[in-house]
């Protein structure tokens, strides 16, 4: 029987047994797991390929194969693997180091958290994230960008911060709500999630 040539990652086979894993016999459980992490390995690999293929293969070319939902999944799988890595973030005075302390659990409410000194791991973290974000701030221009702020108070809204926030400025929750309307309009559905927008089909 000739071999399928396969563009997906994981076999339709590998998919479903890693959906139901929990239900699985141990043995199928643990042998899925092998070839999955096999797999992962080897996609982590090539990160830096990705790279030098994005630096150097022509625009025109890397548009014809990209999409905005590849940019924001590949964003999200960025973001989760932070999670999964134990990324914290450091709370502390800048002249005072010494006290820099990181998240190690966050609690219901967005200032309710457990901390631990932060170690070398964490600032190391913290300054490639803030390189990164500082990158990503100025691709958004976030400060003075409205869609930015429309998402954020939908993300925000019934939080202490963003009721207290509206509490002090009662004439922006109107302007939040029209903007809102108008990012939908352009065909963004979402609900206050956390999560990255997916672009529509909407065209």
């Amino acid at each position: 029987m000739p071999s399928v040539k396969r563009s997906a990652l994981l076999s339709d086979l590998e998919k479903e047994r890693l959906e139901k894993r929990i239900t699985l016999d141990a043995h199928v459980r643990s042998t899925n797991d092998m070839r999955i992490r096999r797999k992962l390995a080897n996609w982590l690999s090539s990160v830096d390929d990705v790279l030098l293929i994005l630096e150097r293969l022509p625009k025109d070319d890397i548009q014809k194969v990209a999409t905005d939902t590849a940019v924001l999944r590949t964003a999200t799988a960025s973001v989760e693997l932070m999670r999964l890595m134990g990324y914290r973030p450091i709370v502390g005075e800048v002249g005072q180091p010494e006290g820099w302390q990181a998240i190690a659990k966050r609690g219901v409410m967005l200032d309710d958290y457990i901390l631990t000194p932060a170690n070398d791991v964490d600032i190391i973290r913290s300054a490639n994230l803030t390189l990164l974000t500082s990158t990503l701030e100025t691709m958004l221009g976030y400060e003075k960008n409205p869609v930015a702020a429309a998402i954020t108070y939908d993300i925000l809204k019934g939080t202490p911060p963003m009721e207290g926030f509206l509490k002090d400025h009662p004439n922006l929750k109107k302007g939040y709500q029209r903007a809102l309307a108008r990012i939908r309009e352009a065909g963004v559905t979402f609900a206050s999630s956390s999560l990255p927008v997916y672009p529509s089909t909407k065209k």
